[in-house]
C-alpha cells in the first residue's frame, strides 16, 4: 500500500492493487451548523488509472520508516483538536496463523497524517532513530504510543473480531462483523470509531468493488489482547489460541469494577482456541469477566467492603442485558462462578446466584450455573483433584455445546457449537484462564476419541503453554492498567493497611486515568466528538438515482416452492416417493425450491444420538434427488443438507436457479432434555434469492406426549430464539419462514369420540364400500340421505397447536392453510389403521406446515396442504405443503450498465476526479449546485430560505438581523404577489415556474376552507 500527498489543495491518495482511496478534507457546508462540530472529508474510491499522481509526492518512506516500500493497511481516521488524522499500520510482527494463508499479525507500530493542515508535516522524517517518542507534542501521540505497546492484533485476510464458526468456510475473505460494528462483535474491534464510516462508504459499494476494497486492506479490525500459534503432530497441525478483550463498557474497562448500565462488564474476554489439521478444522469458544451486577468495593482499615449501590431493578435491567446479549450470540451460557468462599467475594458470589434464581428466570431454559469452589490455595497449587471435580459437574453441558468441527475431506460441517462457559471472578485473570483451559483440554479430548484422532506426543504440552501465555499476557494487560502507586517500606500494623487497601481497586485510589484517557481517545469516548463524517459525492448520488430507476433493472418472478415434512420411524424406505414429492403430477410438475424435513432418520435412543450414522442421511439426500431428477427430468442440486441427531433438512433447488441464490447459511439448535441432546431440536437453513429476497427454511421435532403443550410452546421459543446465522441475524430477518415438522400436538379429544368419526370417513373414501354397506351408513334421519361427511373442524377447534396460536402464544404471524385431510399419526407401520397398540394413542396432527411472510418485496400464497395415506411403511403418515412466491427480481447485468452509466455522468457533472482533486474551494454546495439534488438531509425545510432570509424588510416578512444583505421586491411590497410555492427547494435547479404569482391565483388554487 501506498501513500500520496498533494500539498495543495491537501489530500491523500492511498494506493493498492491498483485502485486509490481518495480523501480530501471540506472546508465548509450547506448547513451552516455552528452546533456541528463533527468535521467532513470527501471520499472517493477509484482506479488509480484515472489519478493525477503527477500532483501528488510519495510519503510512503516517510509515513513508514522502517519499512518504506509500502504501509501494511489502513488503520481508519480520527479526529482530534479539529483536524482529520488518517491511521496506518506500519510496523507488524507475525504470530500465528490459523489456516495457511490466514495469518495473524501484532502491531509495533503505526503512524497518523494529518489531512486537514501540514502543521504536523514535519513528524514525517525519514531520519534514522527517530520515532514518534520524538514528537508528544502530536495530538496523536498518546494513541501512537497505546497502539506500540505490542498488545493489538489484526489480520489482512479476515476478519479477526469474529469467531471462526461465524466466519465459515465460504470465501477466501470475510469481513462478516463488518455491517455490525454496533452489534456484538463490534465490541472487540478497537478502531470501531475509526471505521464506522468507512463501512458505511464500503456498504454502498457493488460485490466486485467491495471484493477489491476488502483484498486491498482499505479496512482492517484491530483488537487488543493475545494470539499465537504453535504448530502441533509434526508440523501438519496448527493449534492457535485467540483472547479479545472487550471495549464497549463505559467507564473502567480492566479492575475490580461492576457493569454498566448496558449490561458490559470490566474484564470481559472471549477466548477461542482453534485446531486445523489437513482432515479437521475444530473451534471452540469461552468467554470471561467479571460479575454482572452493580456493586463496588471501599477500602477500611484491615479489610474491603462490599456495597450494592443501586436499586434491585437497576442491577435486574444490567443482568438482563448482559445475558440476553450473550444468549442471543452464544445460544445457552452456562456460568461457573468462581469467585472465592472468602471474604467479600463469598458475599458478592450468594448476591449473584440469587440473582440468577430471580432475574434469569425468563432465561432459565437458557442459562445454567455451577458454583467453582476456589481459593487462592487451589490457584497456586493448580488443584487437579478439584478442577476433576468441577468437570464431573460440568460434563453435561461439555457433550451438549460441542465445538464447531468441519470435516476437510467431505466438506461438511460435523458439528456447531451450541453453547458456552462463562467464568466470573472478581478480576482474577490468571483463576478464570486455569479453569478455562482445562475445560479446553476436555472438549479436544471428546472430540479426538469421536473423531478417532490421535494427537502427537508433544500436542498436550504445547496446549499448556499457549494456556499458560495467554494468562500471563492478560495478566499484564491489566495490572499495567491498573496504577500501583508510589512504593513505600513500611513494616508493623501500618504496612498491612497499606497492603490490604491495595488488594482490590476501590472507588478513586488505584485507578490509572493516563491509561483511561489513551483507550476513551482511541476509542471516540471523549466528549469532544473524534469520529469523521464522510461525504461521497459520487456514489452517493449513483445510489439515488439507482433507487428512482429501479423499474429499470427490475422484474417479476414468480417460484414454485415445494415443502414436506415426515417421520419415518427410523425405517429408510426403499418404495417410490413420488405421491409424495409430485401429488397432483398433472398441475404441479416442477419446482423451484423443494425442502424436505425428516425426522427420526434414525433411532432416537443416546447411543445413536451420540453416534450419528452420516450414512443415512447421504442416502435419503440420494433417494430424493433421484425421484426429483426422474420425474420430469429437471435437474436439481442439493444446496444445503444439515442433521441434528434424527433431524434432516434437505434443501433442494432446480439447476436454473443456482445463479440467483447466494449467502447459504444454516444454524441448528437442541432443545432434548432442556437442550442437552440432539434427540429433540430445529434446523434453519436460509438463503437470499437474487439479492432480493432471503428465505428461510425450518425443520424441527419437537417434544412428544399429549399433555406436554408447554414443554413444546417452550421448544418453540427456545429454536426460535436460539437460531442464530452470520453477524447475530436470527430468522426475524428473513423476508419469508417456512417452519415444518413433527411438532407433536395432539387433539384434545378422547379416543371413544374421535375413531369412530376417523374409522367411518376412511372406510367411506378409501375402502370403496359395497351397496349394502353403503346404505347402512346413511343417515335415515336427513331428509336428503347424504352420507355424514367428517367435520374437520370440529377437530382442529381441539387442535393444541390450533389453540396455541389463535392464543398468540406458539408460531406468532405464522400461519397455516385449513387442514383438509385426516390426523397423520399414529399408525401401526404398514397399514392405514391408528394405534392398536397398548397404548392406543389418540389420532393427531402431529404433522405441520407453517409459513411467515414479512416483507413487501415478496407476495407469498399457499396452493396446497395436503398428507399422503398411500405411503404406509412409517407411523406417520407425509405432509406436503406447495406454495407460490411471487417477487421482484433485479437484473444485475441491467443495474450494472445503468450504473456505471450513471457513476460516468456523475464524474462529469463534478469534473471527475481532477476536480476533487485540484479544486481549491470544495464544500459541499459545489456538489449541489453540480448536481441539483435535494437539501442536504435533515436540512430541508418548507421556506424559501435563500429569498425569506435575504432581508428584512423584503416584504417576505421577518426582521432582520445584523450582516444580512437586504434586498427589496416590489411585487411582494406591493401586496399583489406571493412567492410562487411551486418552486423547486433546490434554487440551482432549472425552472419554468415564475419567482412571483399573484395573490388572487393563488387564492384560487388554494381556496381558503369553510
Amino acid at each position: 500500500m501506498k501513500v500520496y500527498l498533494n500539498k495543495f489543495p491537501r489530500s491523500l491518495a492511498i494506493v493498492q492493487n491498483g485502485f486509490a482511496l481518495l480523501l480530501r478534507d471540506i472546508k465548509g457546508n450547506v448547513s451552516k451548523d455552528k452546533d456541528s462540530t463533527v468535521p467532513k472529508c470527501i471520499i472517493e474510491f477509484v482506479s488509480e488509472s484515472v489519478l493525477p499522481l503527477s500532483k501528488y509526492i510519495d510519503i510512503t518512506p516517510l509515513v513508514s520508516p522502517q519499512h518504506p516500500e509500502s504501509v501494511y493497511a489502513l488503520l481508519g481516521m480520527i479526529s482530534l483538536k479539529g483536524m482529520v488524522f488518517i491511521g496506518f499500520i506500519t510496523g507488524r510482527a507475525e504470530v500465528g496463523s490459523i489456516r495457511l494463508g490466514e495469518e495473524i499479525y501484532k502491531i509495533t507500530s503505526t503512524m497518523f497524517v494529518c489531512l486537514s493542515s501540514d502543521s504536523y508535516d514535519y513528524i514525517l522524517t525519514n531520519e534514522k532513530g527517530k520515532t514518534f517518542e520524538d514528537f508528544s507534542e502530536s495530538p496523536v501521540y498518546s494513541i501512537e504510543k497505546l497502539l506500540a505497546t505490542g498488545t493489538f492484533y489484526y489480520s489482512p485476510e479476515f476478519d479477526l473480531v469474529s469467531s471462526f464458526q461465524e466466519r465459515g468456510f465460504i470465501g477466501n475473505k470475510s469481513y462478516s462483523s463488518l455491517n455490525s460494528l454496533d452489534d456484538y462483535d463490534g465490541r472487540f474491534a478497537w478502531n470501531c470509531n475509526m471505521i464506522k464510516e468507512l463501512v458505511s462508504f464500503r456498504n454502498r459499494f457493488g460485490a466486485e468493488e467491495r471484493r477489491i476494497f476488502d483484498t486491498g486492506q482499505f479496512l482492517i479490525t484491530i483488537i487488543r489482547g493475545f494470539s499465537q500459534t504453535v504448530t502441533v503432530n509434526e508440523n501438519e497441525g496448527l493449534l492457535t489460541i485467540i483472547s479479545k478483550q472487550d471495549c464497549k463498557k463505559n467507564g473502567q474497562l480492566f479492575g475490580s469494577y461492576c457493569v454498566d448500565d448496558d449490561g458490559n462488564v470490566a474484564n470481559f474476554v472471549e477466548t477461542e482456541l482453534i485446531l486445523t489439521t489437513k482432515e479437521y478444522c475444530l473451534a471452540f469458544v469461552q468467554l470471561s469477566g467479571n460479575v454482572p451486577l452493580f456493586w463496588k468495593l471501599e477500602s477500611q482499615l484491615l479489610s474491603t467492603k462490599m456495597e450494592f449501590p443501586k436499586s434491585e431493578d437497576a442491577s435486574k435491567h444490567a443482568f438482563g442485558k448482559h445475558f440476553e446479549t450473550l444468549i442471543q450470540q452464544h445460544g445457552m451460557v452456562h456460568v461457573i462462578d468462581a469467585l472465592s468462599k472468602k471474604g467479600n467475594q463469598q458475599e458478592l458470589s450468594m448476591h449473584y446466584r440469587n440473582a440468577i434464581e430471580t432475574y434469569g428466570k425468563q432465561m432459565s431454559d437458557q442459562m445454567n450455573y455451577t458454583k467453582a469452589e476456589s481459593s487462592n490455595a487451589f490457584l497456586a497449587k493448580q488443584n487437579n483433584n478439584y478442577l476433576t471435580s468441577l468437570l464431573e459437574d460440568l460434563s453435561e453441558p461439555l457433550k451438549t455445546y460441542e465445538a464447531f468441527c468441519y470435516d476437510n475431506t467431505t466438506k461438511t460441517y460435523i458439528g456447531r457449537q451450541s453453547g458456552v462457559f462463562l467464568v466470573n471472578t472478581l478480576n482474577s485473570i490468571e483463576r478464570a484462564n486455569l479453569i478455562q483451559a482445562r475445560i479446553a483440554e476436555e472438549v479436544l479430548e471428546y472430540f479426538f476419541k469421536f473423531l478417532k484422532f490421535k494427537p502427537g506426543p508433544e500436542f498436550w504440552s504445547k496446549l499448556s503453554f499457549l494456556w499458560v501465555e495467554n494468562g500471563s499476557n492478560l495478566n499484564r494487560m491489566v495490572e499495567g492498567y491498573i496504577s500501583k502507586g508510589a512504593t513505600t517500606k513500611t513494616g508493623g500494623i501500618v504496612g498491612k493497611v497499606a497492603e490490604q487497601s491495595k488488594k482490590y481497586v476501590s472507588s478513586q485510589s488505584t485507578r490509572s486515568s493516563s491509561k483511561q484517557q489513551q483507550f476513551d481517545k482511541l476509542l471516540g469516548k471523549t466528549k469532544t466528538p473524534s469520529q469523521v463524517e464522510l461525504f461521497d459525492p459520487i456514489h452517493d448520488y449513483v445510489i439515488s438515482e439507482l433507487n428512482n430507476r429501479s423499474n429499470e433493472f427490475t422484474s417479476s418472478k414468480e417460484l414454485s416452492i415445494w415443502t414436506g415434512t415426515f417421520n419415518v420411524n427410523a425405517e429408510l424406505y426403499e418404495g417410490d416417493l413420488s405421491p409424495w414429492l409430485f401429488p397432483k403430477p398433472e398441475t404441479y410438475q416442477s419446482y423451484d425450491i423443494v425442502a424436505v424435513g425428516l425426522e427420526e432418520v434414525v433411532e432416537l435412543s443416546p447411543g445413536k444420538m451420540l453416534n450419528i450414522d452420516t450414512s443415512i442421511r447421504i442416502q435419503w439426500e440420494k433417494k430424493i434427488k433421484e425421484t426429483l431428477d426422474r420425474f420430469k427430468g429437471d435437474n436439481y442440486t442439493l444446496l444445503r443438507g444439515e442433521q441434528l441427531g434424527g433431524i434432516l433438512n434437505l434443501i433442494f433447488v432446480k439447476e436454473d436457479n443456482l445463479e440467483s441464490i447466494s449467502d447459504i447459511e444454516s444454524s441448528v439448535k437442541k432443545t432434548g432434555f432442556k437442550g442437552m441432546s440432539a434427540n429433540k431440536g430445529g434446523i434453519a437453513i436460509g438463503f437470499s434469492y437474487s439479492s432480493s429476497c432471503r428465505l428461510c427454511f425450518i425443520a424441527s421435532h419437537l417434544a412428544a406426549g399429549f399433555h406436554n403443550v408447554d414443554e413444546r410452546h417452550q421448544n418453540y421459543k427456545t429454536i426460535a430464539k436460539g437460531l442464530r446465522f452470520k453477524q447475530n441475524k436470527t430468522i426475524r430477518d428473513y423476508d419469508s419462514v417456512f417452519w415444518l415438522g413433527d411438532f407433536n400436538f395432539r387433539i384434545n379429544i378422547s379416543n371413544e369420540v374421535i375413531r369412530p368419526m376417523l374409522e367411518q370417513d376412511y372406510h367411506f373414501n378409501y375402502e370403496k364400500p359395497s351397496a349394502e354397506a353403503l346404505n347402512n351408513m346413511i343417515d335415515q334421519s336427513n331428509p336428503l340421505n347424504l352420507i355424514p361427511k367428517l367435520d374437520l373442524s370440529k377437530l382442529f377447534e381441539s387442535d393444541q397447536l390450533n389453540q396455541q396460536m389463535a392464543n398468540g402464544e406458539s408460531f406468532p404471524f405464522f400461519d397455516e392453510m385449513e387442514i383438509k385431510f385426516n390426523p397423520t399419526y399414529k399408525f401401526d407401520k404398514g397399514t392405514d389403521n391408528y394405534d392398536t397398540s397398548e397404548k392406543m394413542r389418540v389420532p393427531a396432527w402431529t404433522d405441520r406446515i407453517l409459513s411467515l411472510s414479512r416483507s413487501k418485496k415478496m407476495q407469498l400464497t399457499q396452493l396446497e396442504y395436503d398428507s399422503v395415506p398411500e405411503i404406509k411403511f412409517s407411523d406417520h403418515k407425509p405432509v406436503y405443503g406447495i406454495f407460490q412466491a411471487k417477487m421482484d427480481i433485479i437484473e444485475e447485468q441491467k443495474r450494472s450498465v445503468i450504473e456505471k452509466q450513471l457513476y460516468e455522468s456523475r464524474k462529469m457533472a463534478i469534473g471527475g476526479v481532477n476536480s476533487l482533486v485540484l479544486t481549491v474551494n470544495l464544500n459541499e454546495s459545489y456538489f449541489l449546485a453540480k448536481s441539483g439534488l435535494p437539501a442536504p438531509s435533515g436540512k430541508t425545510t418548507e421556506s424559501r430560505w435563500w429569498i425569506l432570509n435575504a432581508g428584512s424588510n423584503g416584504g417576505g416578512g421577518g426582521g432582520g438581523s445584523g450582516g444580512k444583505i437586504k434586498i427589496r421586491f416590489p411585487e411582494l411590497n406591493s401586496g399583489l404577489y406571493i412567492i410562487n410555492p411551486k418552486l423547486p427547494k433546490n434554487p440551482f435547479v432549472p425552472t419554468d415556474e415564475p419567482d412571483f404569482i399573484r395573490l388572487s391565483d393563488s387564492n384560487e388554487d388554494h381556496p381558503t376552507d369553510k
